[in-house]
């Protein structure tokens, strides 16, 4: 009797594993179970490496005192103004010595859809420059009070020289509009404008 008790159960257990149907109840709750985990896995994936990319840093110490900070699409206020004091510098300190270098490092820091633009700009007053051997243009900057960020405009305000020959005139005042964005970490010009105050 006991024997027989024992074989039905080793078969009710073979009949079990040799069942299609339960087998494949089975793989398929195993296969619903690994695809919603994979749902989530990628869900997780696609919320969390945007921000991930977003909130990475570089640092740049240039000296001891200052530090710049670049994100993707943002930086520091210590780069956007030395950025913007070097663009002012390519800009308006220029002579027929230099103006080639200093407009070439300029059109560097241009976005590719301002890039054309640009270029004709200071071709046009390469012209002049190259023209007139004999004159250099300097700016006097006073400090970091003069530079104002509002959005995506950088505002600098400085003294402008002409000097002809030995001889310096009077300062103009003037304003320098610089039209930017951050894209990849880099700064892009996306126009530039000058005019007296």
């Amino acid at each position: 009797m006991a024997e027989s008790e024992q074989t039905k159960a080793r078969q009710a257990r073979v009949n079990h594993f040799l069942s299609k149907n339960s087998n494949l109840f089975t793989e398929n709750k195993v296969l619903k179970f690994g695809f919603i985990c994979l749902c989530l896995m990628v869900a997780y994936q696609q919320i969390s490496i945007p921000r991930m990319i977003e909130s990475q840093r570089t640092i740049i110490l240039p000296s001891p005192n200052i530090q710049y900070e670049i994100g993707r699409f943002s930086a520091n206020n210590a780069y956007i103004f030395d950025t913007s004091l070097s663009i002012l510098a390519f800009y308006e300190n220029v002579n027929a010595g230099n103006v080639e270098a200093f407009f070439s490092a300029l059109l560097l820091y241009a976005s590719p859809q301002y890039h054309g633009e640009l270029k004709d700009l200071l071709n046009k007053r390469k012209k002049i420059i190259v023209k007139l051997k004999s004159i250099s243009f300097f700016t006097e900057f006073v400090g970091h009070g003069d530079i104002t960020v509002k959005g995506d405009e950088i505002y600098i305000i400085y003294n402008y020289y002409r000097r002809i020959g030995g001889k310096v005139e009077s300062a103009v005042r003037k304003r320098l509009t610089i039209t930017h964005v951050m894209q990849n970490g880099r700064f892009m010009i996306t126009k530039i404008a000058d005019k007296e105050v």
